[in-house]
Order: C-alpha cells, then structure tokens, then sequence
C-alpha cells in the first residue's frame, strides 16, 4: 500500500508540474490558463481519437479506391473556394500590415509596454515567476508577389554604383530665369558662407518659425547648415578672394628648395640654417667627346605602346611606324598563362599541353576586326542588355556586312584603319556627352561664371543645330552678361544675319554698362564691335550700307537720318575716336579696313590687335577726292 501511495503522489506532482509548463505556454502565446478537469476532459479526447485512429489504420490495409470523376469534381471545387477565400485574407492581412507599417515607428515603445504589462497581470493571477519566460512582438511577413525564385548566389552579388552621368544624363543645365527671386535665392545659396553667416541664418529661421506659431521648434545647427552647402560651388567673389590669398602667401615664402614648412604655425625655415647633414646629390660627368668618341643617343620610344589602346592614336602608324595587324600589339596573350617553350622554338607536338601556343594568342584579319570594334561594341548593335552568347553573334555579322561594302575599295590595312577611325568617332560622341554633363551640372551650380558658359557652349557647338545653340547664346548672356560671353556667341554664330544682329545688341549691352566699366576699357570694346560689323558687311560685299553704318555711328546728323546705326561716338576716347575715323577715310577710299588693326593670318573678322598709328598710302588711291572726304567733318 505504501507503495502504490508513492507512485500516486509522483504521478501528481509530475501532473501538476507538466499542467504548470502548459499553462505558462499558453500564456506567453495569450491564451488563458486552463483548469485541472479541462485538461482531464482533453486528454480523454485524444484518447478516444488514437484508439478510433488505430482501429481504421488496421482495418484499411488496403490499397485505396479510385475516385470518381463527380468526386474529382467536388473536391476540385472545394479546393478554388478555399483558394479564393485565403486569397481574400491575404489580402486584408496586407492592408492590415501596410497600415501598421505607417504607424508603427511613433506607437512601438507604447504598444511594447502595455502588451507587457498585460502579460505581468496574467502571470500573477497564476502565481508564476515573469522571469522565466521572454516576450517577443510577433511579426507576420507574407510575400505577395509574383517573383520569380532568384538564386542565393545572384542575391549575394552587389549591383554596381550609378555613375553620374547614369543618375542624370542630361546635357542641358537646369536653369532658372535670372529676373526670377526663386532663382536668385537659389544662386545665393550656393555661395559658402562663413560663421556669421550661419549665425544670421539660424536666428533668421528661428524668427520665422515663432511667427509661423509652429508647435516643433526646428533645432539647426552651424554643422548642419555648413553640411548642406559643403559641396557647392564657390562664387566669383570668394574664388577672387582666395586668389589674393594666394598671393600675398607667395610673396611671404620664398621659393627656395631649402625652404620646408613646419610647424602648425604656418611657418617657413631655411634648412640651410640648420646644422644638418644632408647629403648632396652628386653631379653627373658629362661624357667627353674629346678621344674622338661619337655619342649617339637612342631613339624616342613611347611608353604608350605598353598599352593596347595606343594603336587607336594616329601617332602609332605616323611617328612610330608601327601596323594595326602587328602581332606585337595585336593579339591575344594571357598574361596569367606561360607560353610554351617548345612552340617558342619551334614546334609542339604535345596536343595536351596546358601552355599557350602561337595558334592561341595570334589573330586572324577577322579577330583584328572584332578585337578592334570591341572598343566600342554599341557599333555592332550590342548594349548592356545584350546576352554574352549573341555579343560574338553580331560582331560577326556587322563585320561581314563592312566587308562586303568595303573590301571592294579597300585591302586589309585600309579596313582596319576605317574600323579604327569608327571607334575613334564613337569614343570622341561619348566623351562629348560625358563632358557637357559635368558642366551642365556645374552651371547649375554656379550660373554666373563666364568661363564655364564659354567651354560649354564650344562642346556644346559640336553637337547641336544652329537654332538649339542660339537659344543656349540667349540663355547664357542672360545669366552671365560679360563681354567676353557676348563675343563668344558672336564667333560660334554661323549666319551673317545673326551675326550682324548681334552686333547691335552686343553695342546696346556696352551703352548699357556705361557706369560698371571703366572708360578706356569700354571704349576699346565698343570700337572693337562697330569695325567687327564694318567688316563683316565689307566682306559680303555690302560696301555701300558699311559706310553708312560707320558713318551713322560717328555722325549724329547721319545718325538721325539712318536705320542702320545710331551715334555711338561720344561713348569713345579721343584716341579711339581718332582711330575710328581713320580707319572710316581708309574705308571710304581703299574699300577696305586697315589690314594692320588685325592678325595677319586671320582675314576672317575678328579681334583688334594693334591699334598703333599708321600710313595711308595715298598713291594705291585711284579715286581721290578731297571734297567727299571734307565733307564727313562738317
């Protein structure tokens, strides 16, 4: 008896114990904690049900019946409900999951907290420890998708970095209307500004947003100012600034290769000074010639012609007379490979051998073709989402189509030249691009500067019609209106008509800057414009309507008289004025400007470069005639 009395007990302390672990699981999934009849009533279930189990396993030993075709069809049915319905779940649980994910950053510490303090009342209505168990915020991902299974080892591969040119590959600067605030306020913030600056700016926005009664007060520091403006483009006034810098730093150090910087106080010292021993390089002899000795020296070798890209360089076949078919520079060597020794004198006869071989690294006029048209594979039609077995498939067939149209007129050599010429086009097009994308991006920046507009628009020139680079002329004087930008759109205009258009707004642009040049240099450039417009109409042999523009811009009576110019005379020094009307008396009587204002070299249009006096030479005059010419002066 006191046996089975044992047994008894152990069988109810191991049933308490196992009823406390299942009730502390029950609990840390949130249910409620079921009682000691309840567990009894469930056990019995489950007792019952292994026994009816075993009974129907014994007995269907058997192999199973066929199912009918209306069986097939009721449980086809009932299966597409089913779907139907878990797709319908599926998707309010995304919806339900997506607004969640909304809300789910501000409302995480507290909803974390009151689902933990509703576990601890729970635990001690059941008298249990809460150390004993962790509580976790569930989270239910579901894929919703129709992606494809992407393997492990194409997720693992990182995609490469967007270059800037593949981010915005605009060629064209994004620019605002310089009469417009919006624009002005942007072009300001470009500037770098100091620590004052950043002062202002902070109180500034702090006014604003007590004005604005806003119920966040934004806390903006100098480092977070300074960040946004870390990388932007100084202005003219501040890279002025830093050239005087420069300046007055160069004239402080002495430029002496025995003069080091040292210190942090931005000094400089005399090595000299210094007992130190240093050792002095020592002077080569120059090798006599006096016994007779003939020193030769070797001739220039490139060292570009390590590389393979060289033979794309006309200095290859000029200067150093070298062959595209060249096996030197023409080839395909694998420098990780050893060549085989027994090709290399003569013959192998090993066909498994590892080594390379002349056959392997040698190319045939075919493979010169592809090797060469591979620089630039978009000749063929190939691009970045072409497969890599059909990248040979259209090289071939591009080749074959050239040479079927140009080996009638060509050899080998002259073919492969043209294959060369057609990478070097395709090259020069992308750089263009890539060029005009950087300085696009750096006059949206900085808008105002002169030389950045004059080397965009030169690219920009190669690439654009005529109206497109008249329309690009506007907008550029309209944000950096500087003389040098208005001659720049004068040049690279191709039309008379626009030309002489110009002209006139370049010399209304001077009337207009009276106050901002100084005399001389406003005088120089307004007579610069008017023997520009002279000549250009002398040229297009319009002699008669020259004279009078000459002739209206010196005389204000002719000028009031005349609609191809108005009097620009009293804007010039008297030196100017004095070389403006002679140069009209030489026009008047030779039919020509003076060839000593210009470069020789250009007879095109162009700059003045020497305003020094010069000679009238009366005796090549065939029809002198002093009363027209006295009567210009009264």
């Amino acid at each position: 008896e006191v046996i089975i009395q044992n047994k008894v007990e152990k069988k109810l302390t191991l049933e308490t114990k196992l009823i406390g672990e299942l009730n502390t699981t029950r609990i840390a999934a949130g249910h409620e904690p079921l009682s000691i009849p309840h567990i009894y009533a469930m056990a019995d279930k489950e007792r019952t049900y292994k026994k009816i189990q075993d009974k129907t396993s014994t007995t269907s030993v058997a192999a199973p019946r066929k199912l009918t075709q209306e069986e097939i069809a009721l449980e086809k049915a009932r299966l597409q409900k089913l779907e139907r319905v878990f797709a319908e779940k599926i998707k309010k649980l995304r919806e339900i999951q997506n607004r969640k994910e909304l809300t789910v950053a501000a409302s995480k510490d507290s909803s974390y907290g009151a689902f933990q303090r509703l576990a601890e009342v729970k635990l001690q209505s059941a008298n249990l420890k809460p150390a004993m168990i962790e509580y976790k915020k569930d989270k239910i991902c579901f894929d919703f998708g129709n992606e494809s299974d992407v393997d492990e080892s194409q997720q693992s591969v990182k995609t490469r970095r967007k270059s800037l040119i593949e981010l915005n590959p605009s060629t064209k600067p994004n620019l605002m209307s310089p009469n417009n605030e919006k624009s002005k306020t942007r072009i300001e913030s470009t500037d770098i500004t100091t620590d004052a600056d950043n002062k202002s700016e902070i109180t500034a926005i702090g006014k604003e947003n007590k004005e604005a009664g806003k119920s966040r007060t934004s806390k903006i520091s100098k480092k977070d100012v300074f960040a946004k403006k870390i990388f932007s483009m100084p202005s003219d006034s501040q890279l002025e600034r830093l050239k005087r810098l420069q300046k007055e730093k160069e004239q402080v150090v002495k430029f002496d290769p025995m003069w080091v910087y040292v210190g942090r106080d931005n000094d400089y010292i005399n090595v000299r000074k210094l007992n130190l021993d240093i050792p002095v390089a020592e002077t080569v002899a120059k090798q006599s010639v006096d016994d007779g000795e003939i020193v030769s020296y070797k001739p220039y070798k490139s060292t570009l012609l390590h590389f393979k890209t060289y033979r794309f360089n006309p200095y290859y076949r000029t200067k150093c007379k070298l062959s595209l078919s060249s096996p030197s520079f023409s080839n395909r060597l694998n420098p990780r490979r050893v060549l085989c020794s027994f090709d290399l004198k003569g013959t192998c006869n090993d066909e498994k051998c590892p080594w390379q071989h002349s056959d392997d690294y040698e190319l045939t006029t075919d493979g010169l073709y592809k090797d060469i048209v591979s620089y630039a594979p978009k000749l063929a039609g190939i691009d970045d989402s072409t497969n890599i077995a059909d990248c040979d498939k259209k090289l071939t067939s591009y080749i074959e189509t050239i040479k079927k149209q140009k080996l009638k007129i060509m050899n080998t050599d002259q073919l492969s030249l043209w294959f060369v010429s057609k990478v070097n086009e395709h090259y020069s097009r992308e750089c263009l691009d890539r060029a005009l994308n950087v300085l696009s991006r750096s006059l949206e920046s900085n808008g105002s500067s002169v030389e950045l507009w004059q080397h965009y628009l030169t690219l920009y020139s190669k690439r654009v019609k005529s109206e497109e680079l008249r329309e690009m002329c506007q907008e550029a004087v309209q944000f950096a209106p500087h003389y040098d930008l208005w001659w720049k759109c004068l040049q690279l205009e191709k039309t008379f008509s626009g030309k002489d258009s110009l002209c006139k707004k370049i010399l209304d642009f001077l009337v207009k800057q009276q106050e901002e040049l100084s005399c001389h240099l406003q005088s120089h450039q307004i007579l610069e414009v008017l023997l520009y417009r002279v000549h250009l109409h002398v040229q297009s042999r319009r002699y008669n309507i020259a004279l009078n523009i000459f002739n209206g811009a010196l005389s204000e009576k002719v000028s009031s008289t005349s609609s191809h110019s108005h009097y620009i005379a009293k804007y010039l020094t008297g030196s100017d004025r004095c070389l403006a009307w002679l140069s009209f008396i030489y026009l008047t009587q030779f039919h020509t400007l003076p060839p000593s204002l210009y470069d020789p070299v250009n007879n095109n249009p162009g700059k003045i470069v020497n305003k020094e006096p010069f000679i009238l030479p009366w005796t090549e005059s065939s029809e002198l005639n002093p009363e027209v010419l006295l009567s210009h002066f009264q």
